[in-house]
Order: C-alpha cells, then structure tokens, then sequence
C-alpha cells in the first residue's frame, strides 16, 4: 500500500518539485545576463561575479540532489511522524530512508554554502567602495570575518544534529531530539539574518557619508540591500520547521534551496546598477539650442585658424574625453567631483573661441614685429625707377 506522503508535510511533492525547478532556471538565466553584462561593458570578472559563479555551482548541485532524493525526504518526513509507517515500507523505500541521511548532509552543506558565496559577493563589491569612506574598514573586515565563522559553522550543523550514518542514522529521528532540532534550527536562521544585516549596514554608511540626493540614495540602496530578501526567506523557513506532527523535512529543504536560488538571482539584478546611473546622466540639464548652434557656428569659424597653426604647440592640444561612470562604486565616489568636471567640461568648451583670439593676437604680434625689421617693399619699388631715370 503506497504512503500518502503529502499528508504529513506542508508543501505537496509536485509544487516542491515544479517551484524548485522555475526558480533554478531564473537563477540561471539571470546570473548568465549578468555575466554577459559584465564581460560586454568591462570585458573582464570580478571577485564578486566568480563567487557568483561558485554558489550557481552549488546550487546546481543542490538541485540536482532534491530532485533525486525527493521520495526518500518525503519518507523519512512520514515516518519521523508516524514510526509506524516503516512496517509498510518496501525493502527499496526502507533502503532509501536509511541511505538518505548521508545526500541530506551534502545537500545542506551545499545550499548554504552557495547563500553565503552570495554575501561574500555583495562583500567583495563593498570592498572597492570602503576606500574613500573614512571608519569603516574595521567594521568591514569584522563582518568579514564574523560572515565566514558563521558560514563554517552552517555546514557542520546537519553533522552535529545526526552525527551517524546508515543504519545507525535512523537514530536521529527520535522525537525526543525534536527539542534539539528546532532549538539549534532557530539559532543558526538567526545567525544567517544577523550576517545580512551586518552586510546591508556596509552600503548603508556608505550612502550616509555621500552627498547624493535622498531620492539618489534611496534608489542605490534598493539595488545595494536586495539581500534582505535572504532574511525574509529564512524567516519563512523556519517559521514551520515544527508543525503539530513533528518537524516538517520537505518545507525546510524547499526554502533551504528556494533561499540560495533567490539570493543568486538577486545578486545578478545587482549588475544593472548601472542603467540608474545612466538615466541619471540623461537627466541632468542639457545646454539650451541656441547655445549649441553658438557654438557649433564658432567651432567651424575657427577651423581654418587651427589648421593653420598646427605645429604650434596650442594646435596640438590634447582632447579631454569626457568622464564616463560605469559602475556604483564610481557613482559614489565620483559624486563629490562633479562640479569640479562640469567646470572643466565648461572651459573646454570654450576652447575653441579661445584659441582663435591666440592666433589673432599671434598675427598682430607678428606683422608689427616684420614693419618695424624690413621696410615697406612699395617703397623700394618707387625708389628705382627715380634712380635710374637721374642716370
């Protein structure tokens, strides 16, 4: 007689299997446009992205696992309910649960192995934006370091609720260690938020000590905190680890997995960052028409006086190319200079009209300078012809 499994749990078999399997593909695809981003407009990784790429890897794996073990978690959630149900097992379902422990380990390991490898990205992009921020480099290393303890901590969990194997595993689903389960669930869900909002006070200072615009801050600080989600997956973890039957296997697996798939997706949002500071330079005002077709009238006026003196040494001026942002990090820290850039981008717009009162004064400076040496070639001719006619 087969085991109505999904009785016994919060969450039925087939939305645990469909839902894992949309998710995963949104991970994928969004950590894959990312990636494309970052090498089509950098043409090269960093940090943060290759820990991207190593929590997708993980999580790969992790799915995989679920899939695979699906039957014996729904299992080993009904018998740790109802000890009753393992007369009714079948030599290949007995053999499952009892062989289930070990994959339900790897699987823990790995799904919290790739939420981390998340915040150690958000941690690596934090690092280019901390050198300019005065106090906050000790706070930074000490949420680095507070972030990794925790994440070794995370992985040795699953061993220290059931430390067996095999046949001897079937120890671990003793209700008396029910207590211990939920007790030391509860601790380590507390330690996983408390890391996200270590990490999320990072950008939060960071905003604080600019001069941006509160409107500005709160934009980048959506983009910069979307690790908060993490802690509202967690929360809902845990919230029914421990229903009225037992301590729920398949729910706290779904939202183990459905928290890491999530926090890579929204770490990969994260790359687009860029398209706010880009509409932030087509916002700002533009010079007026007139004024452009003043100056487009002045820079064809003096094309001649520039190709003329070409050898000289203000012919041969450099073109300052205009500064361009291409990351949050130079948002930032690049904010404060924006006044100083728009004064320079004004003097060198006004090069050009410059430059051609230079050259007049160059040409006055001259003639004088060759009346006062030689003199006038008229006169000579005159002188000549009188000369000879005397002779």
């Amino acid at each position: 007689m087969e085991i109505d499994t999904d009785s016994y749990t919060s969450i039925h078999r087939k939305t645990y299997e469909v839902t894992i399997g949309i998710f995963f593909g949104i991970s994928v695809l969004t950590l894959l446009a990312r990636l494309t981003t970052r090498l089509t407009t950098q043409r090269r990784l960093a940090l943060d992205d290759y820990f991207l790429i190593f929590a997708l890897a993980c999580l790969c794996v992790s799915a995989a696992m679920l899939f695979v073990n699906a039957e014996a978690y729904f299992l080993d959630n009904a018998i740790q309910h109802d000890v009753t149900l393992a007369y009714r097992l079948t030599p290949k379902e007995l053999d499952m649960v009892i062989n289930g422990t070990t994959p339900l380990k790897t699987f823990l390991c790995l799904a919290w192995t790739a939420i981390f490898c998340v915040k150690f990205s958000f941690l690596a992009f934090f690092y280019n934006l901390i050198d300019r921020v005065r106090g906050i480099r000790i706070w930074y290393w000490s949420v680095v370091v507070f972030t990794i303890v925790t994440w070794m901590f995370l992985v040795s969990e699953p061993f220290i609720l059931c430390p067996y194997s095999g046949v001897d595993s079937l120890k671990c689903l003793d209700p008396s260690r029910s207590l211990l389960n939920v007790s030391l669930t509860g601790f380590i869900t507390g330690l996983d938020c408390l890391t996200d909002i270590m990490i999320v006070s990072i950008p939060v200072i960071i905003l604080r000590q600019s001069n941006l615009k509160f409107r500005q801050k709160m934009v980048l600080g959506i983009f910069l905190c979307l690790s908060l989600v993490m802690v509202a997956m967690a929360i809902t973890r845990v919230s029914k680890v421990k229903n009225d039957i037992g301590t729920d296997v398949p729910w706290s697996l779904f939202w183990q997995f459905m928290e890491a798939a999530v926090a890579v997706f929204m770490a990969s949002l994260t790359t687009f960052r860029t398209a706010f500071v880009k509409h932030n330079q087509s916002g700002q005002h533009a010079p007026p028409p007139l004024y452009s077709y003043k100056r487009l009238l002045r820079g064809r006026k003096n094309k001649s006086s520039e190709n003329d003196f070409e050898d000289t040494e203000i012919g041969h001026l450099p073109q300052v190319p205009r500064p361009t942002m291409t990351g949050l990090g130079t948002f930032i820290r690049g904010y404060n200079r924006s006044h100083a850039l728009h004064s320079m981008d004004d003097t060198l717009c006004g090069s050009e009209s410059n430059r051609s009162i230079v050259v007049k004064k160059q040409f006055s400076v001259q003639s004088t300078h060759e009346s006062e040496v030689s003199p006038p070639s008229t006169a000579y001719e005159e002188y000549e012809p009188r000369d000879t006619f005397r002779r």
